[in-house]
């Protein structure tokens, strides 16, 4: 929440979706591919939407996911996950 609190300093400046998946099977892959593979989804300073990168082990390993999307509405979250999730998988 931290993390949150800091990129959204005003509470209704958006919403977020945190994004554990485990038990996921995928070829192991160096982190700049996957930062490649994310790429246009990548949140920057100052955007109002994106992806932060929370954890890279287990997408590193294949295993799973470890994400938090930020978008105008927890719908818009939703769907920017799975967005990822489809380009990691």
């Amino acid at each position: 929440m931290t993390l949150t609190n800091r990129i959204l300093p005003q509470p209704t400046a958006g919403a977020f979706a945190v994004v554990q998946r485990q038990g996921l099977s995928y070829p192991p892959r160096q982190f700049s591919d996957i930062l490649a593979c994310l790429e246009k989804l990548l949140w920057m300073p100052g955007a109002t939407r994106g992806i932060i990168i929370t954890s890279p082990r287990r997408l590193t390993e294949g295993t799973g996911a470890d994400f938090m999307t930020i978008d105008e509405s927890e719908d818009a979250a939703i769907l920017l996950a799975e967005e990822a999730l489809d380009c990691l998988t």
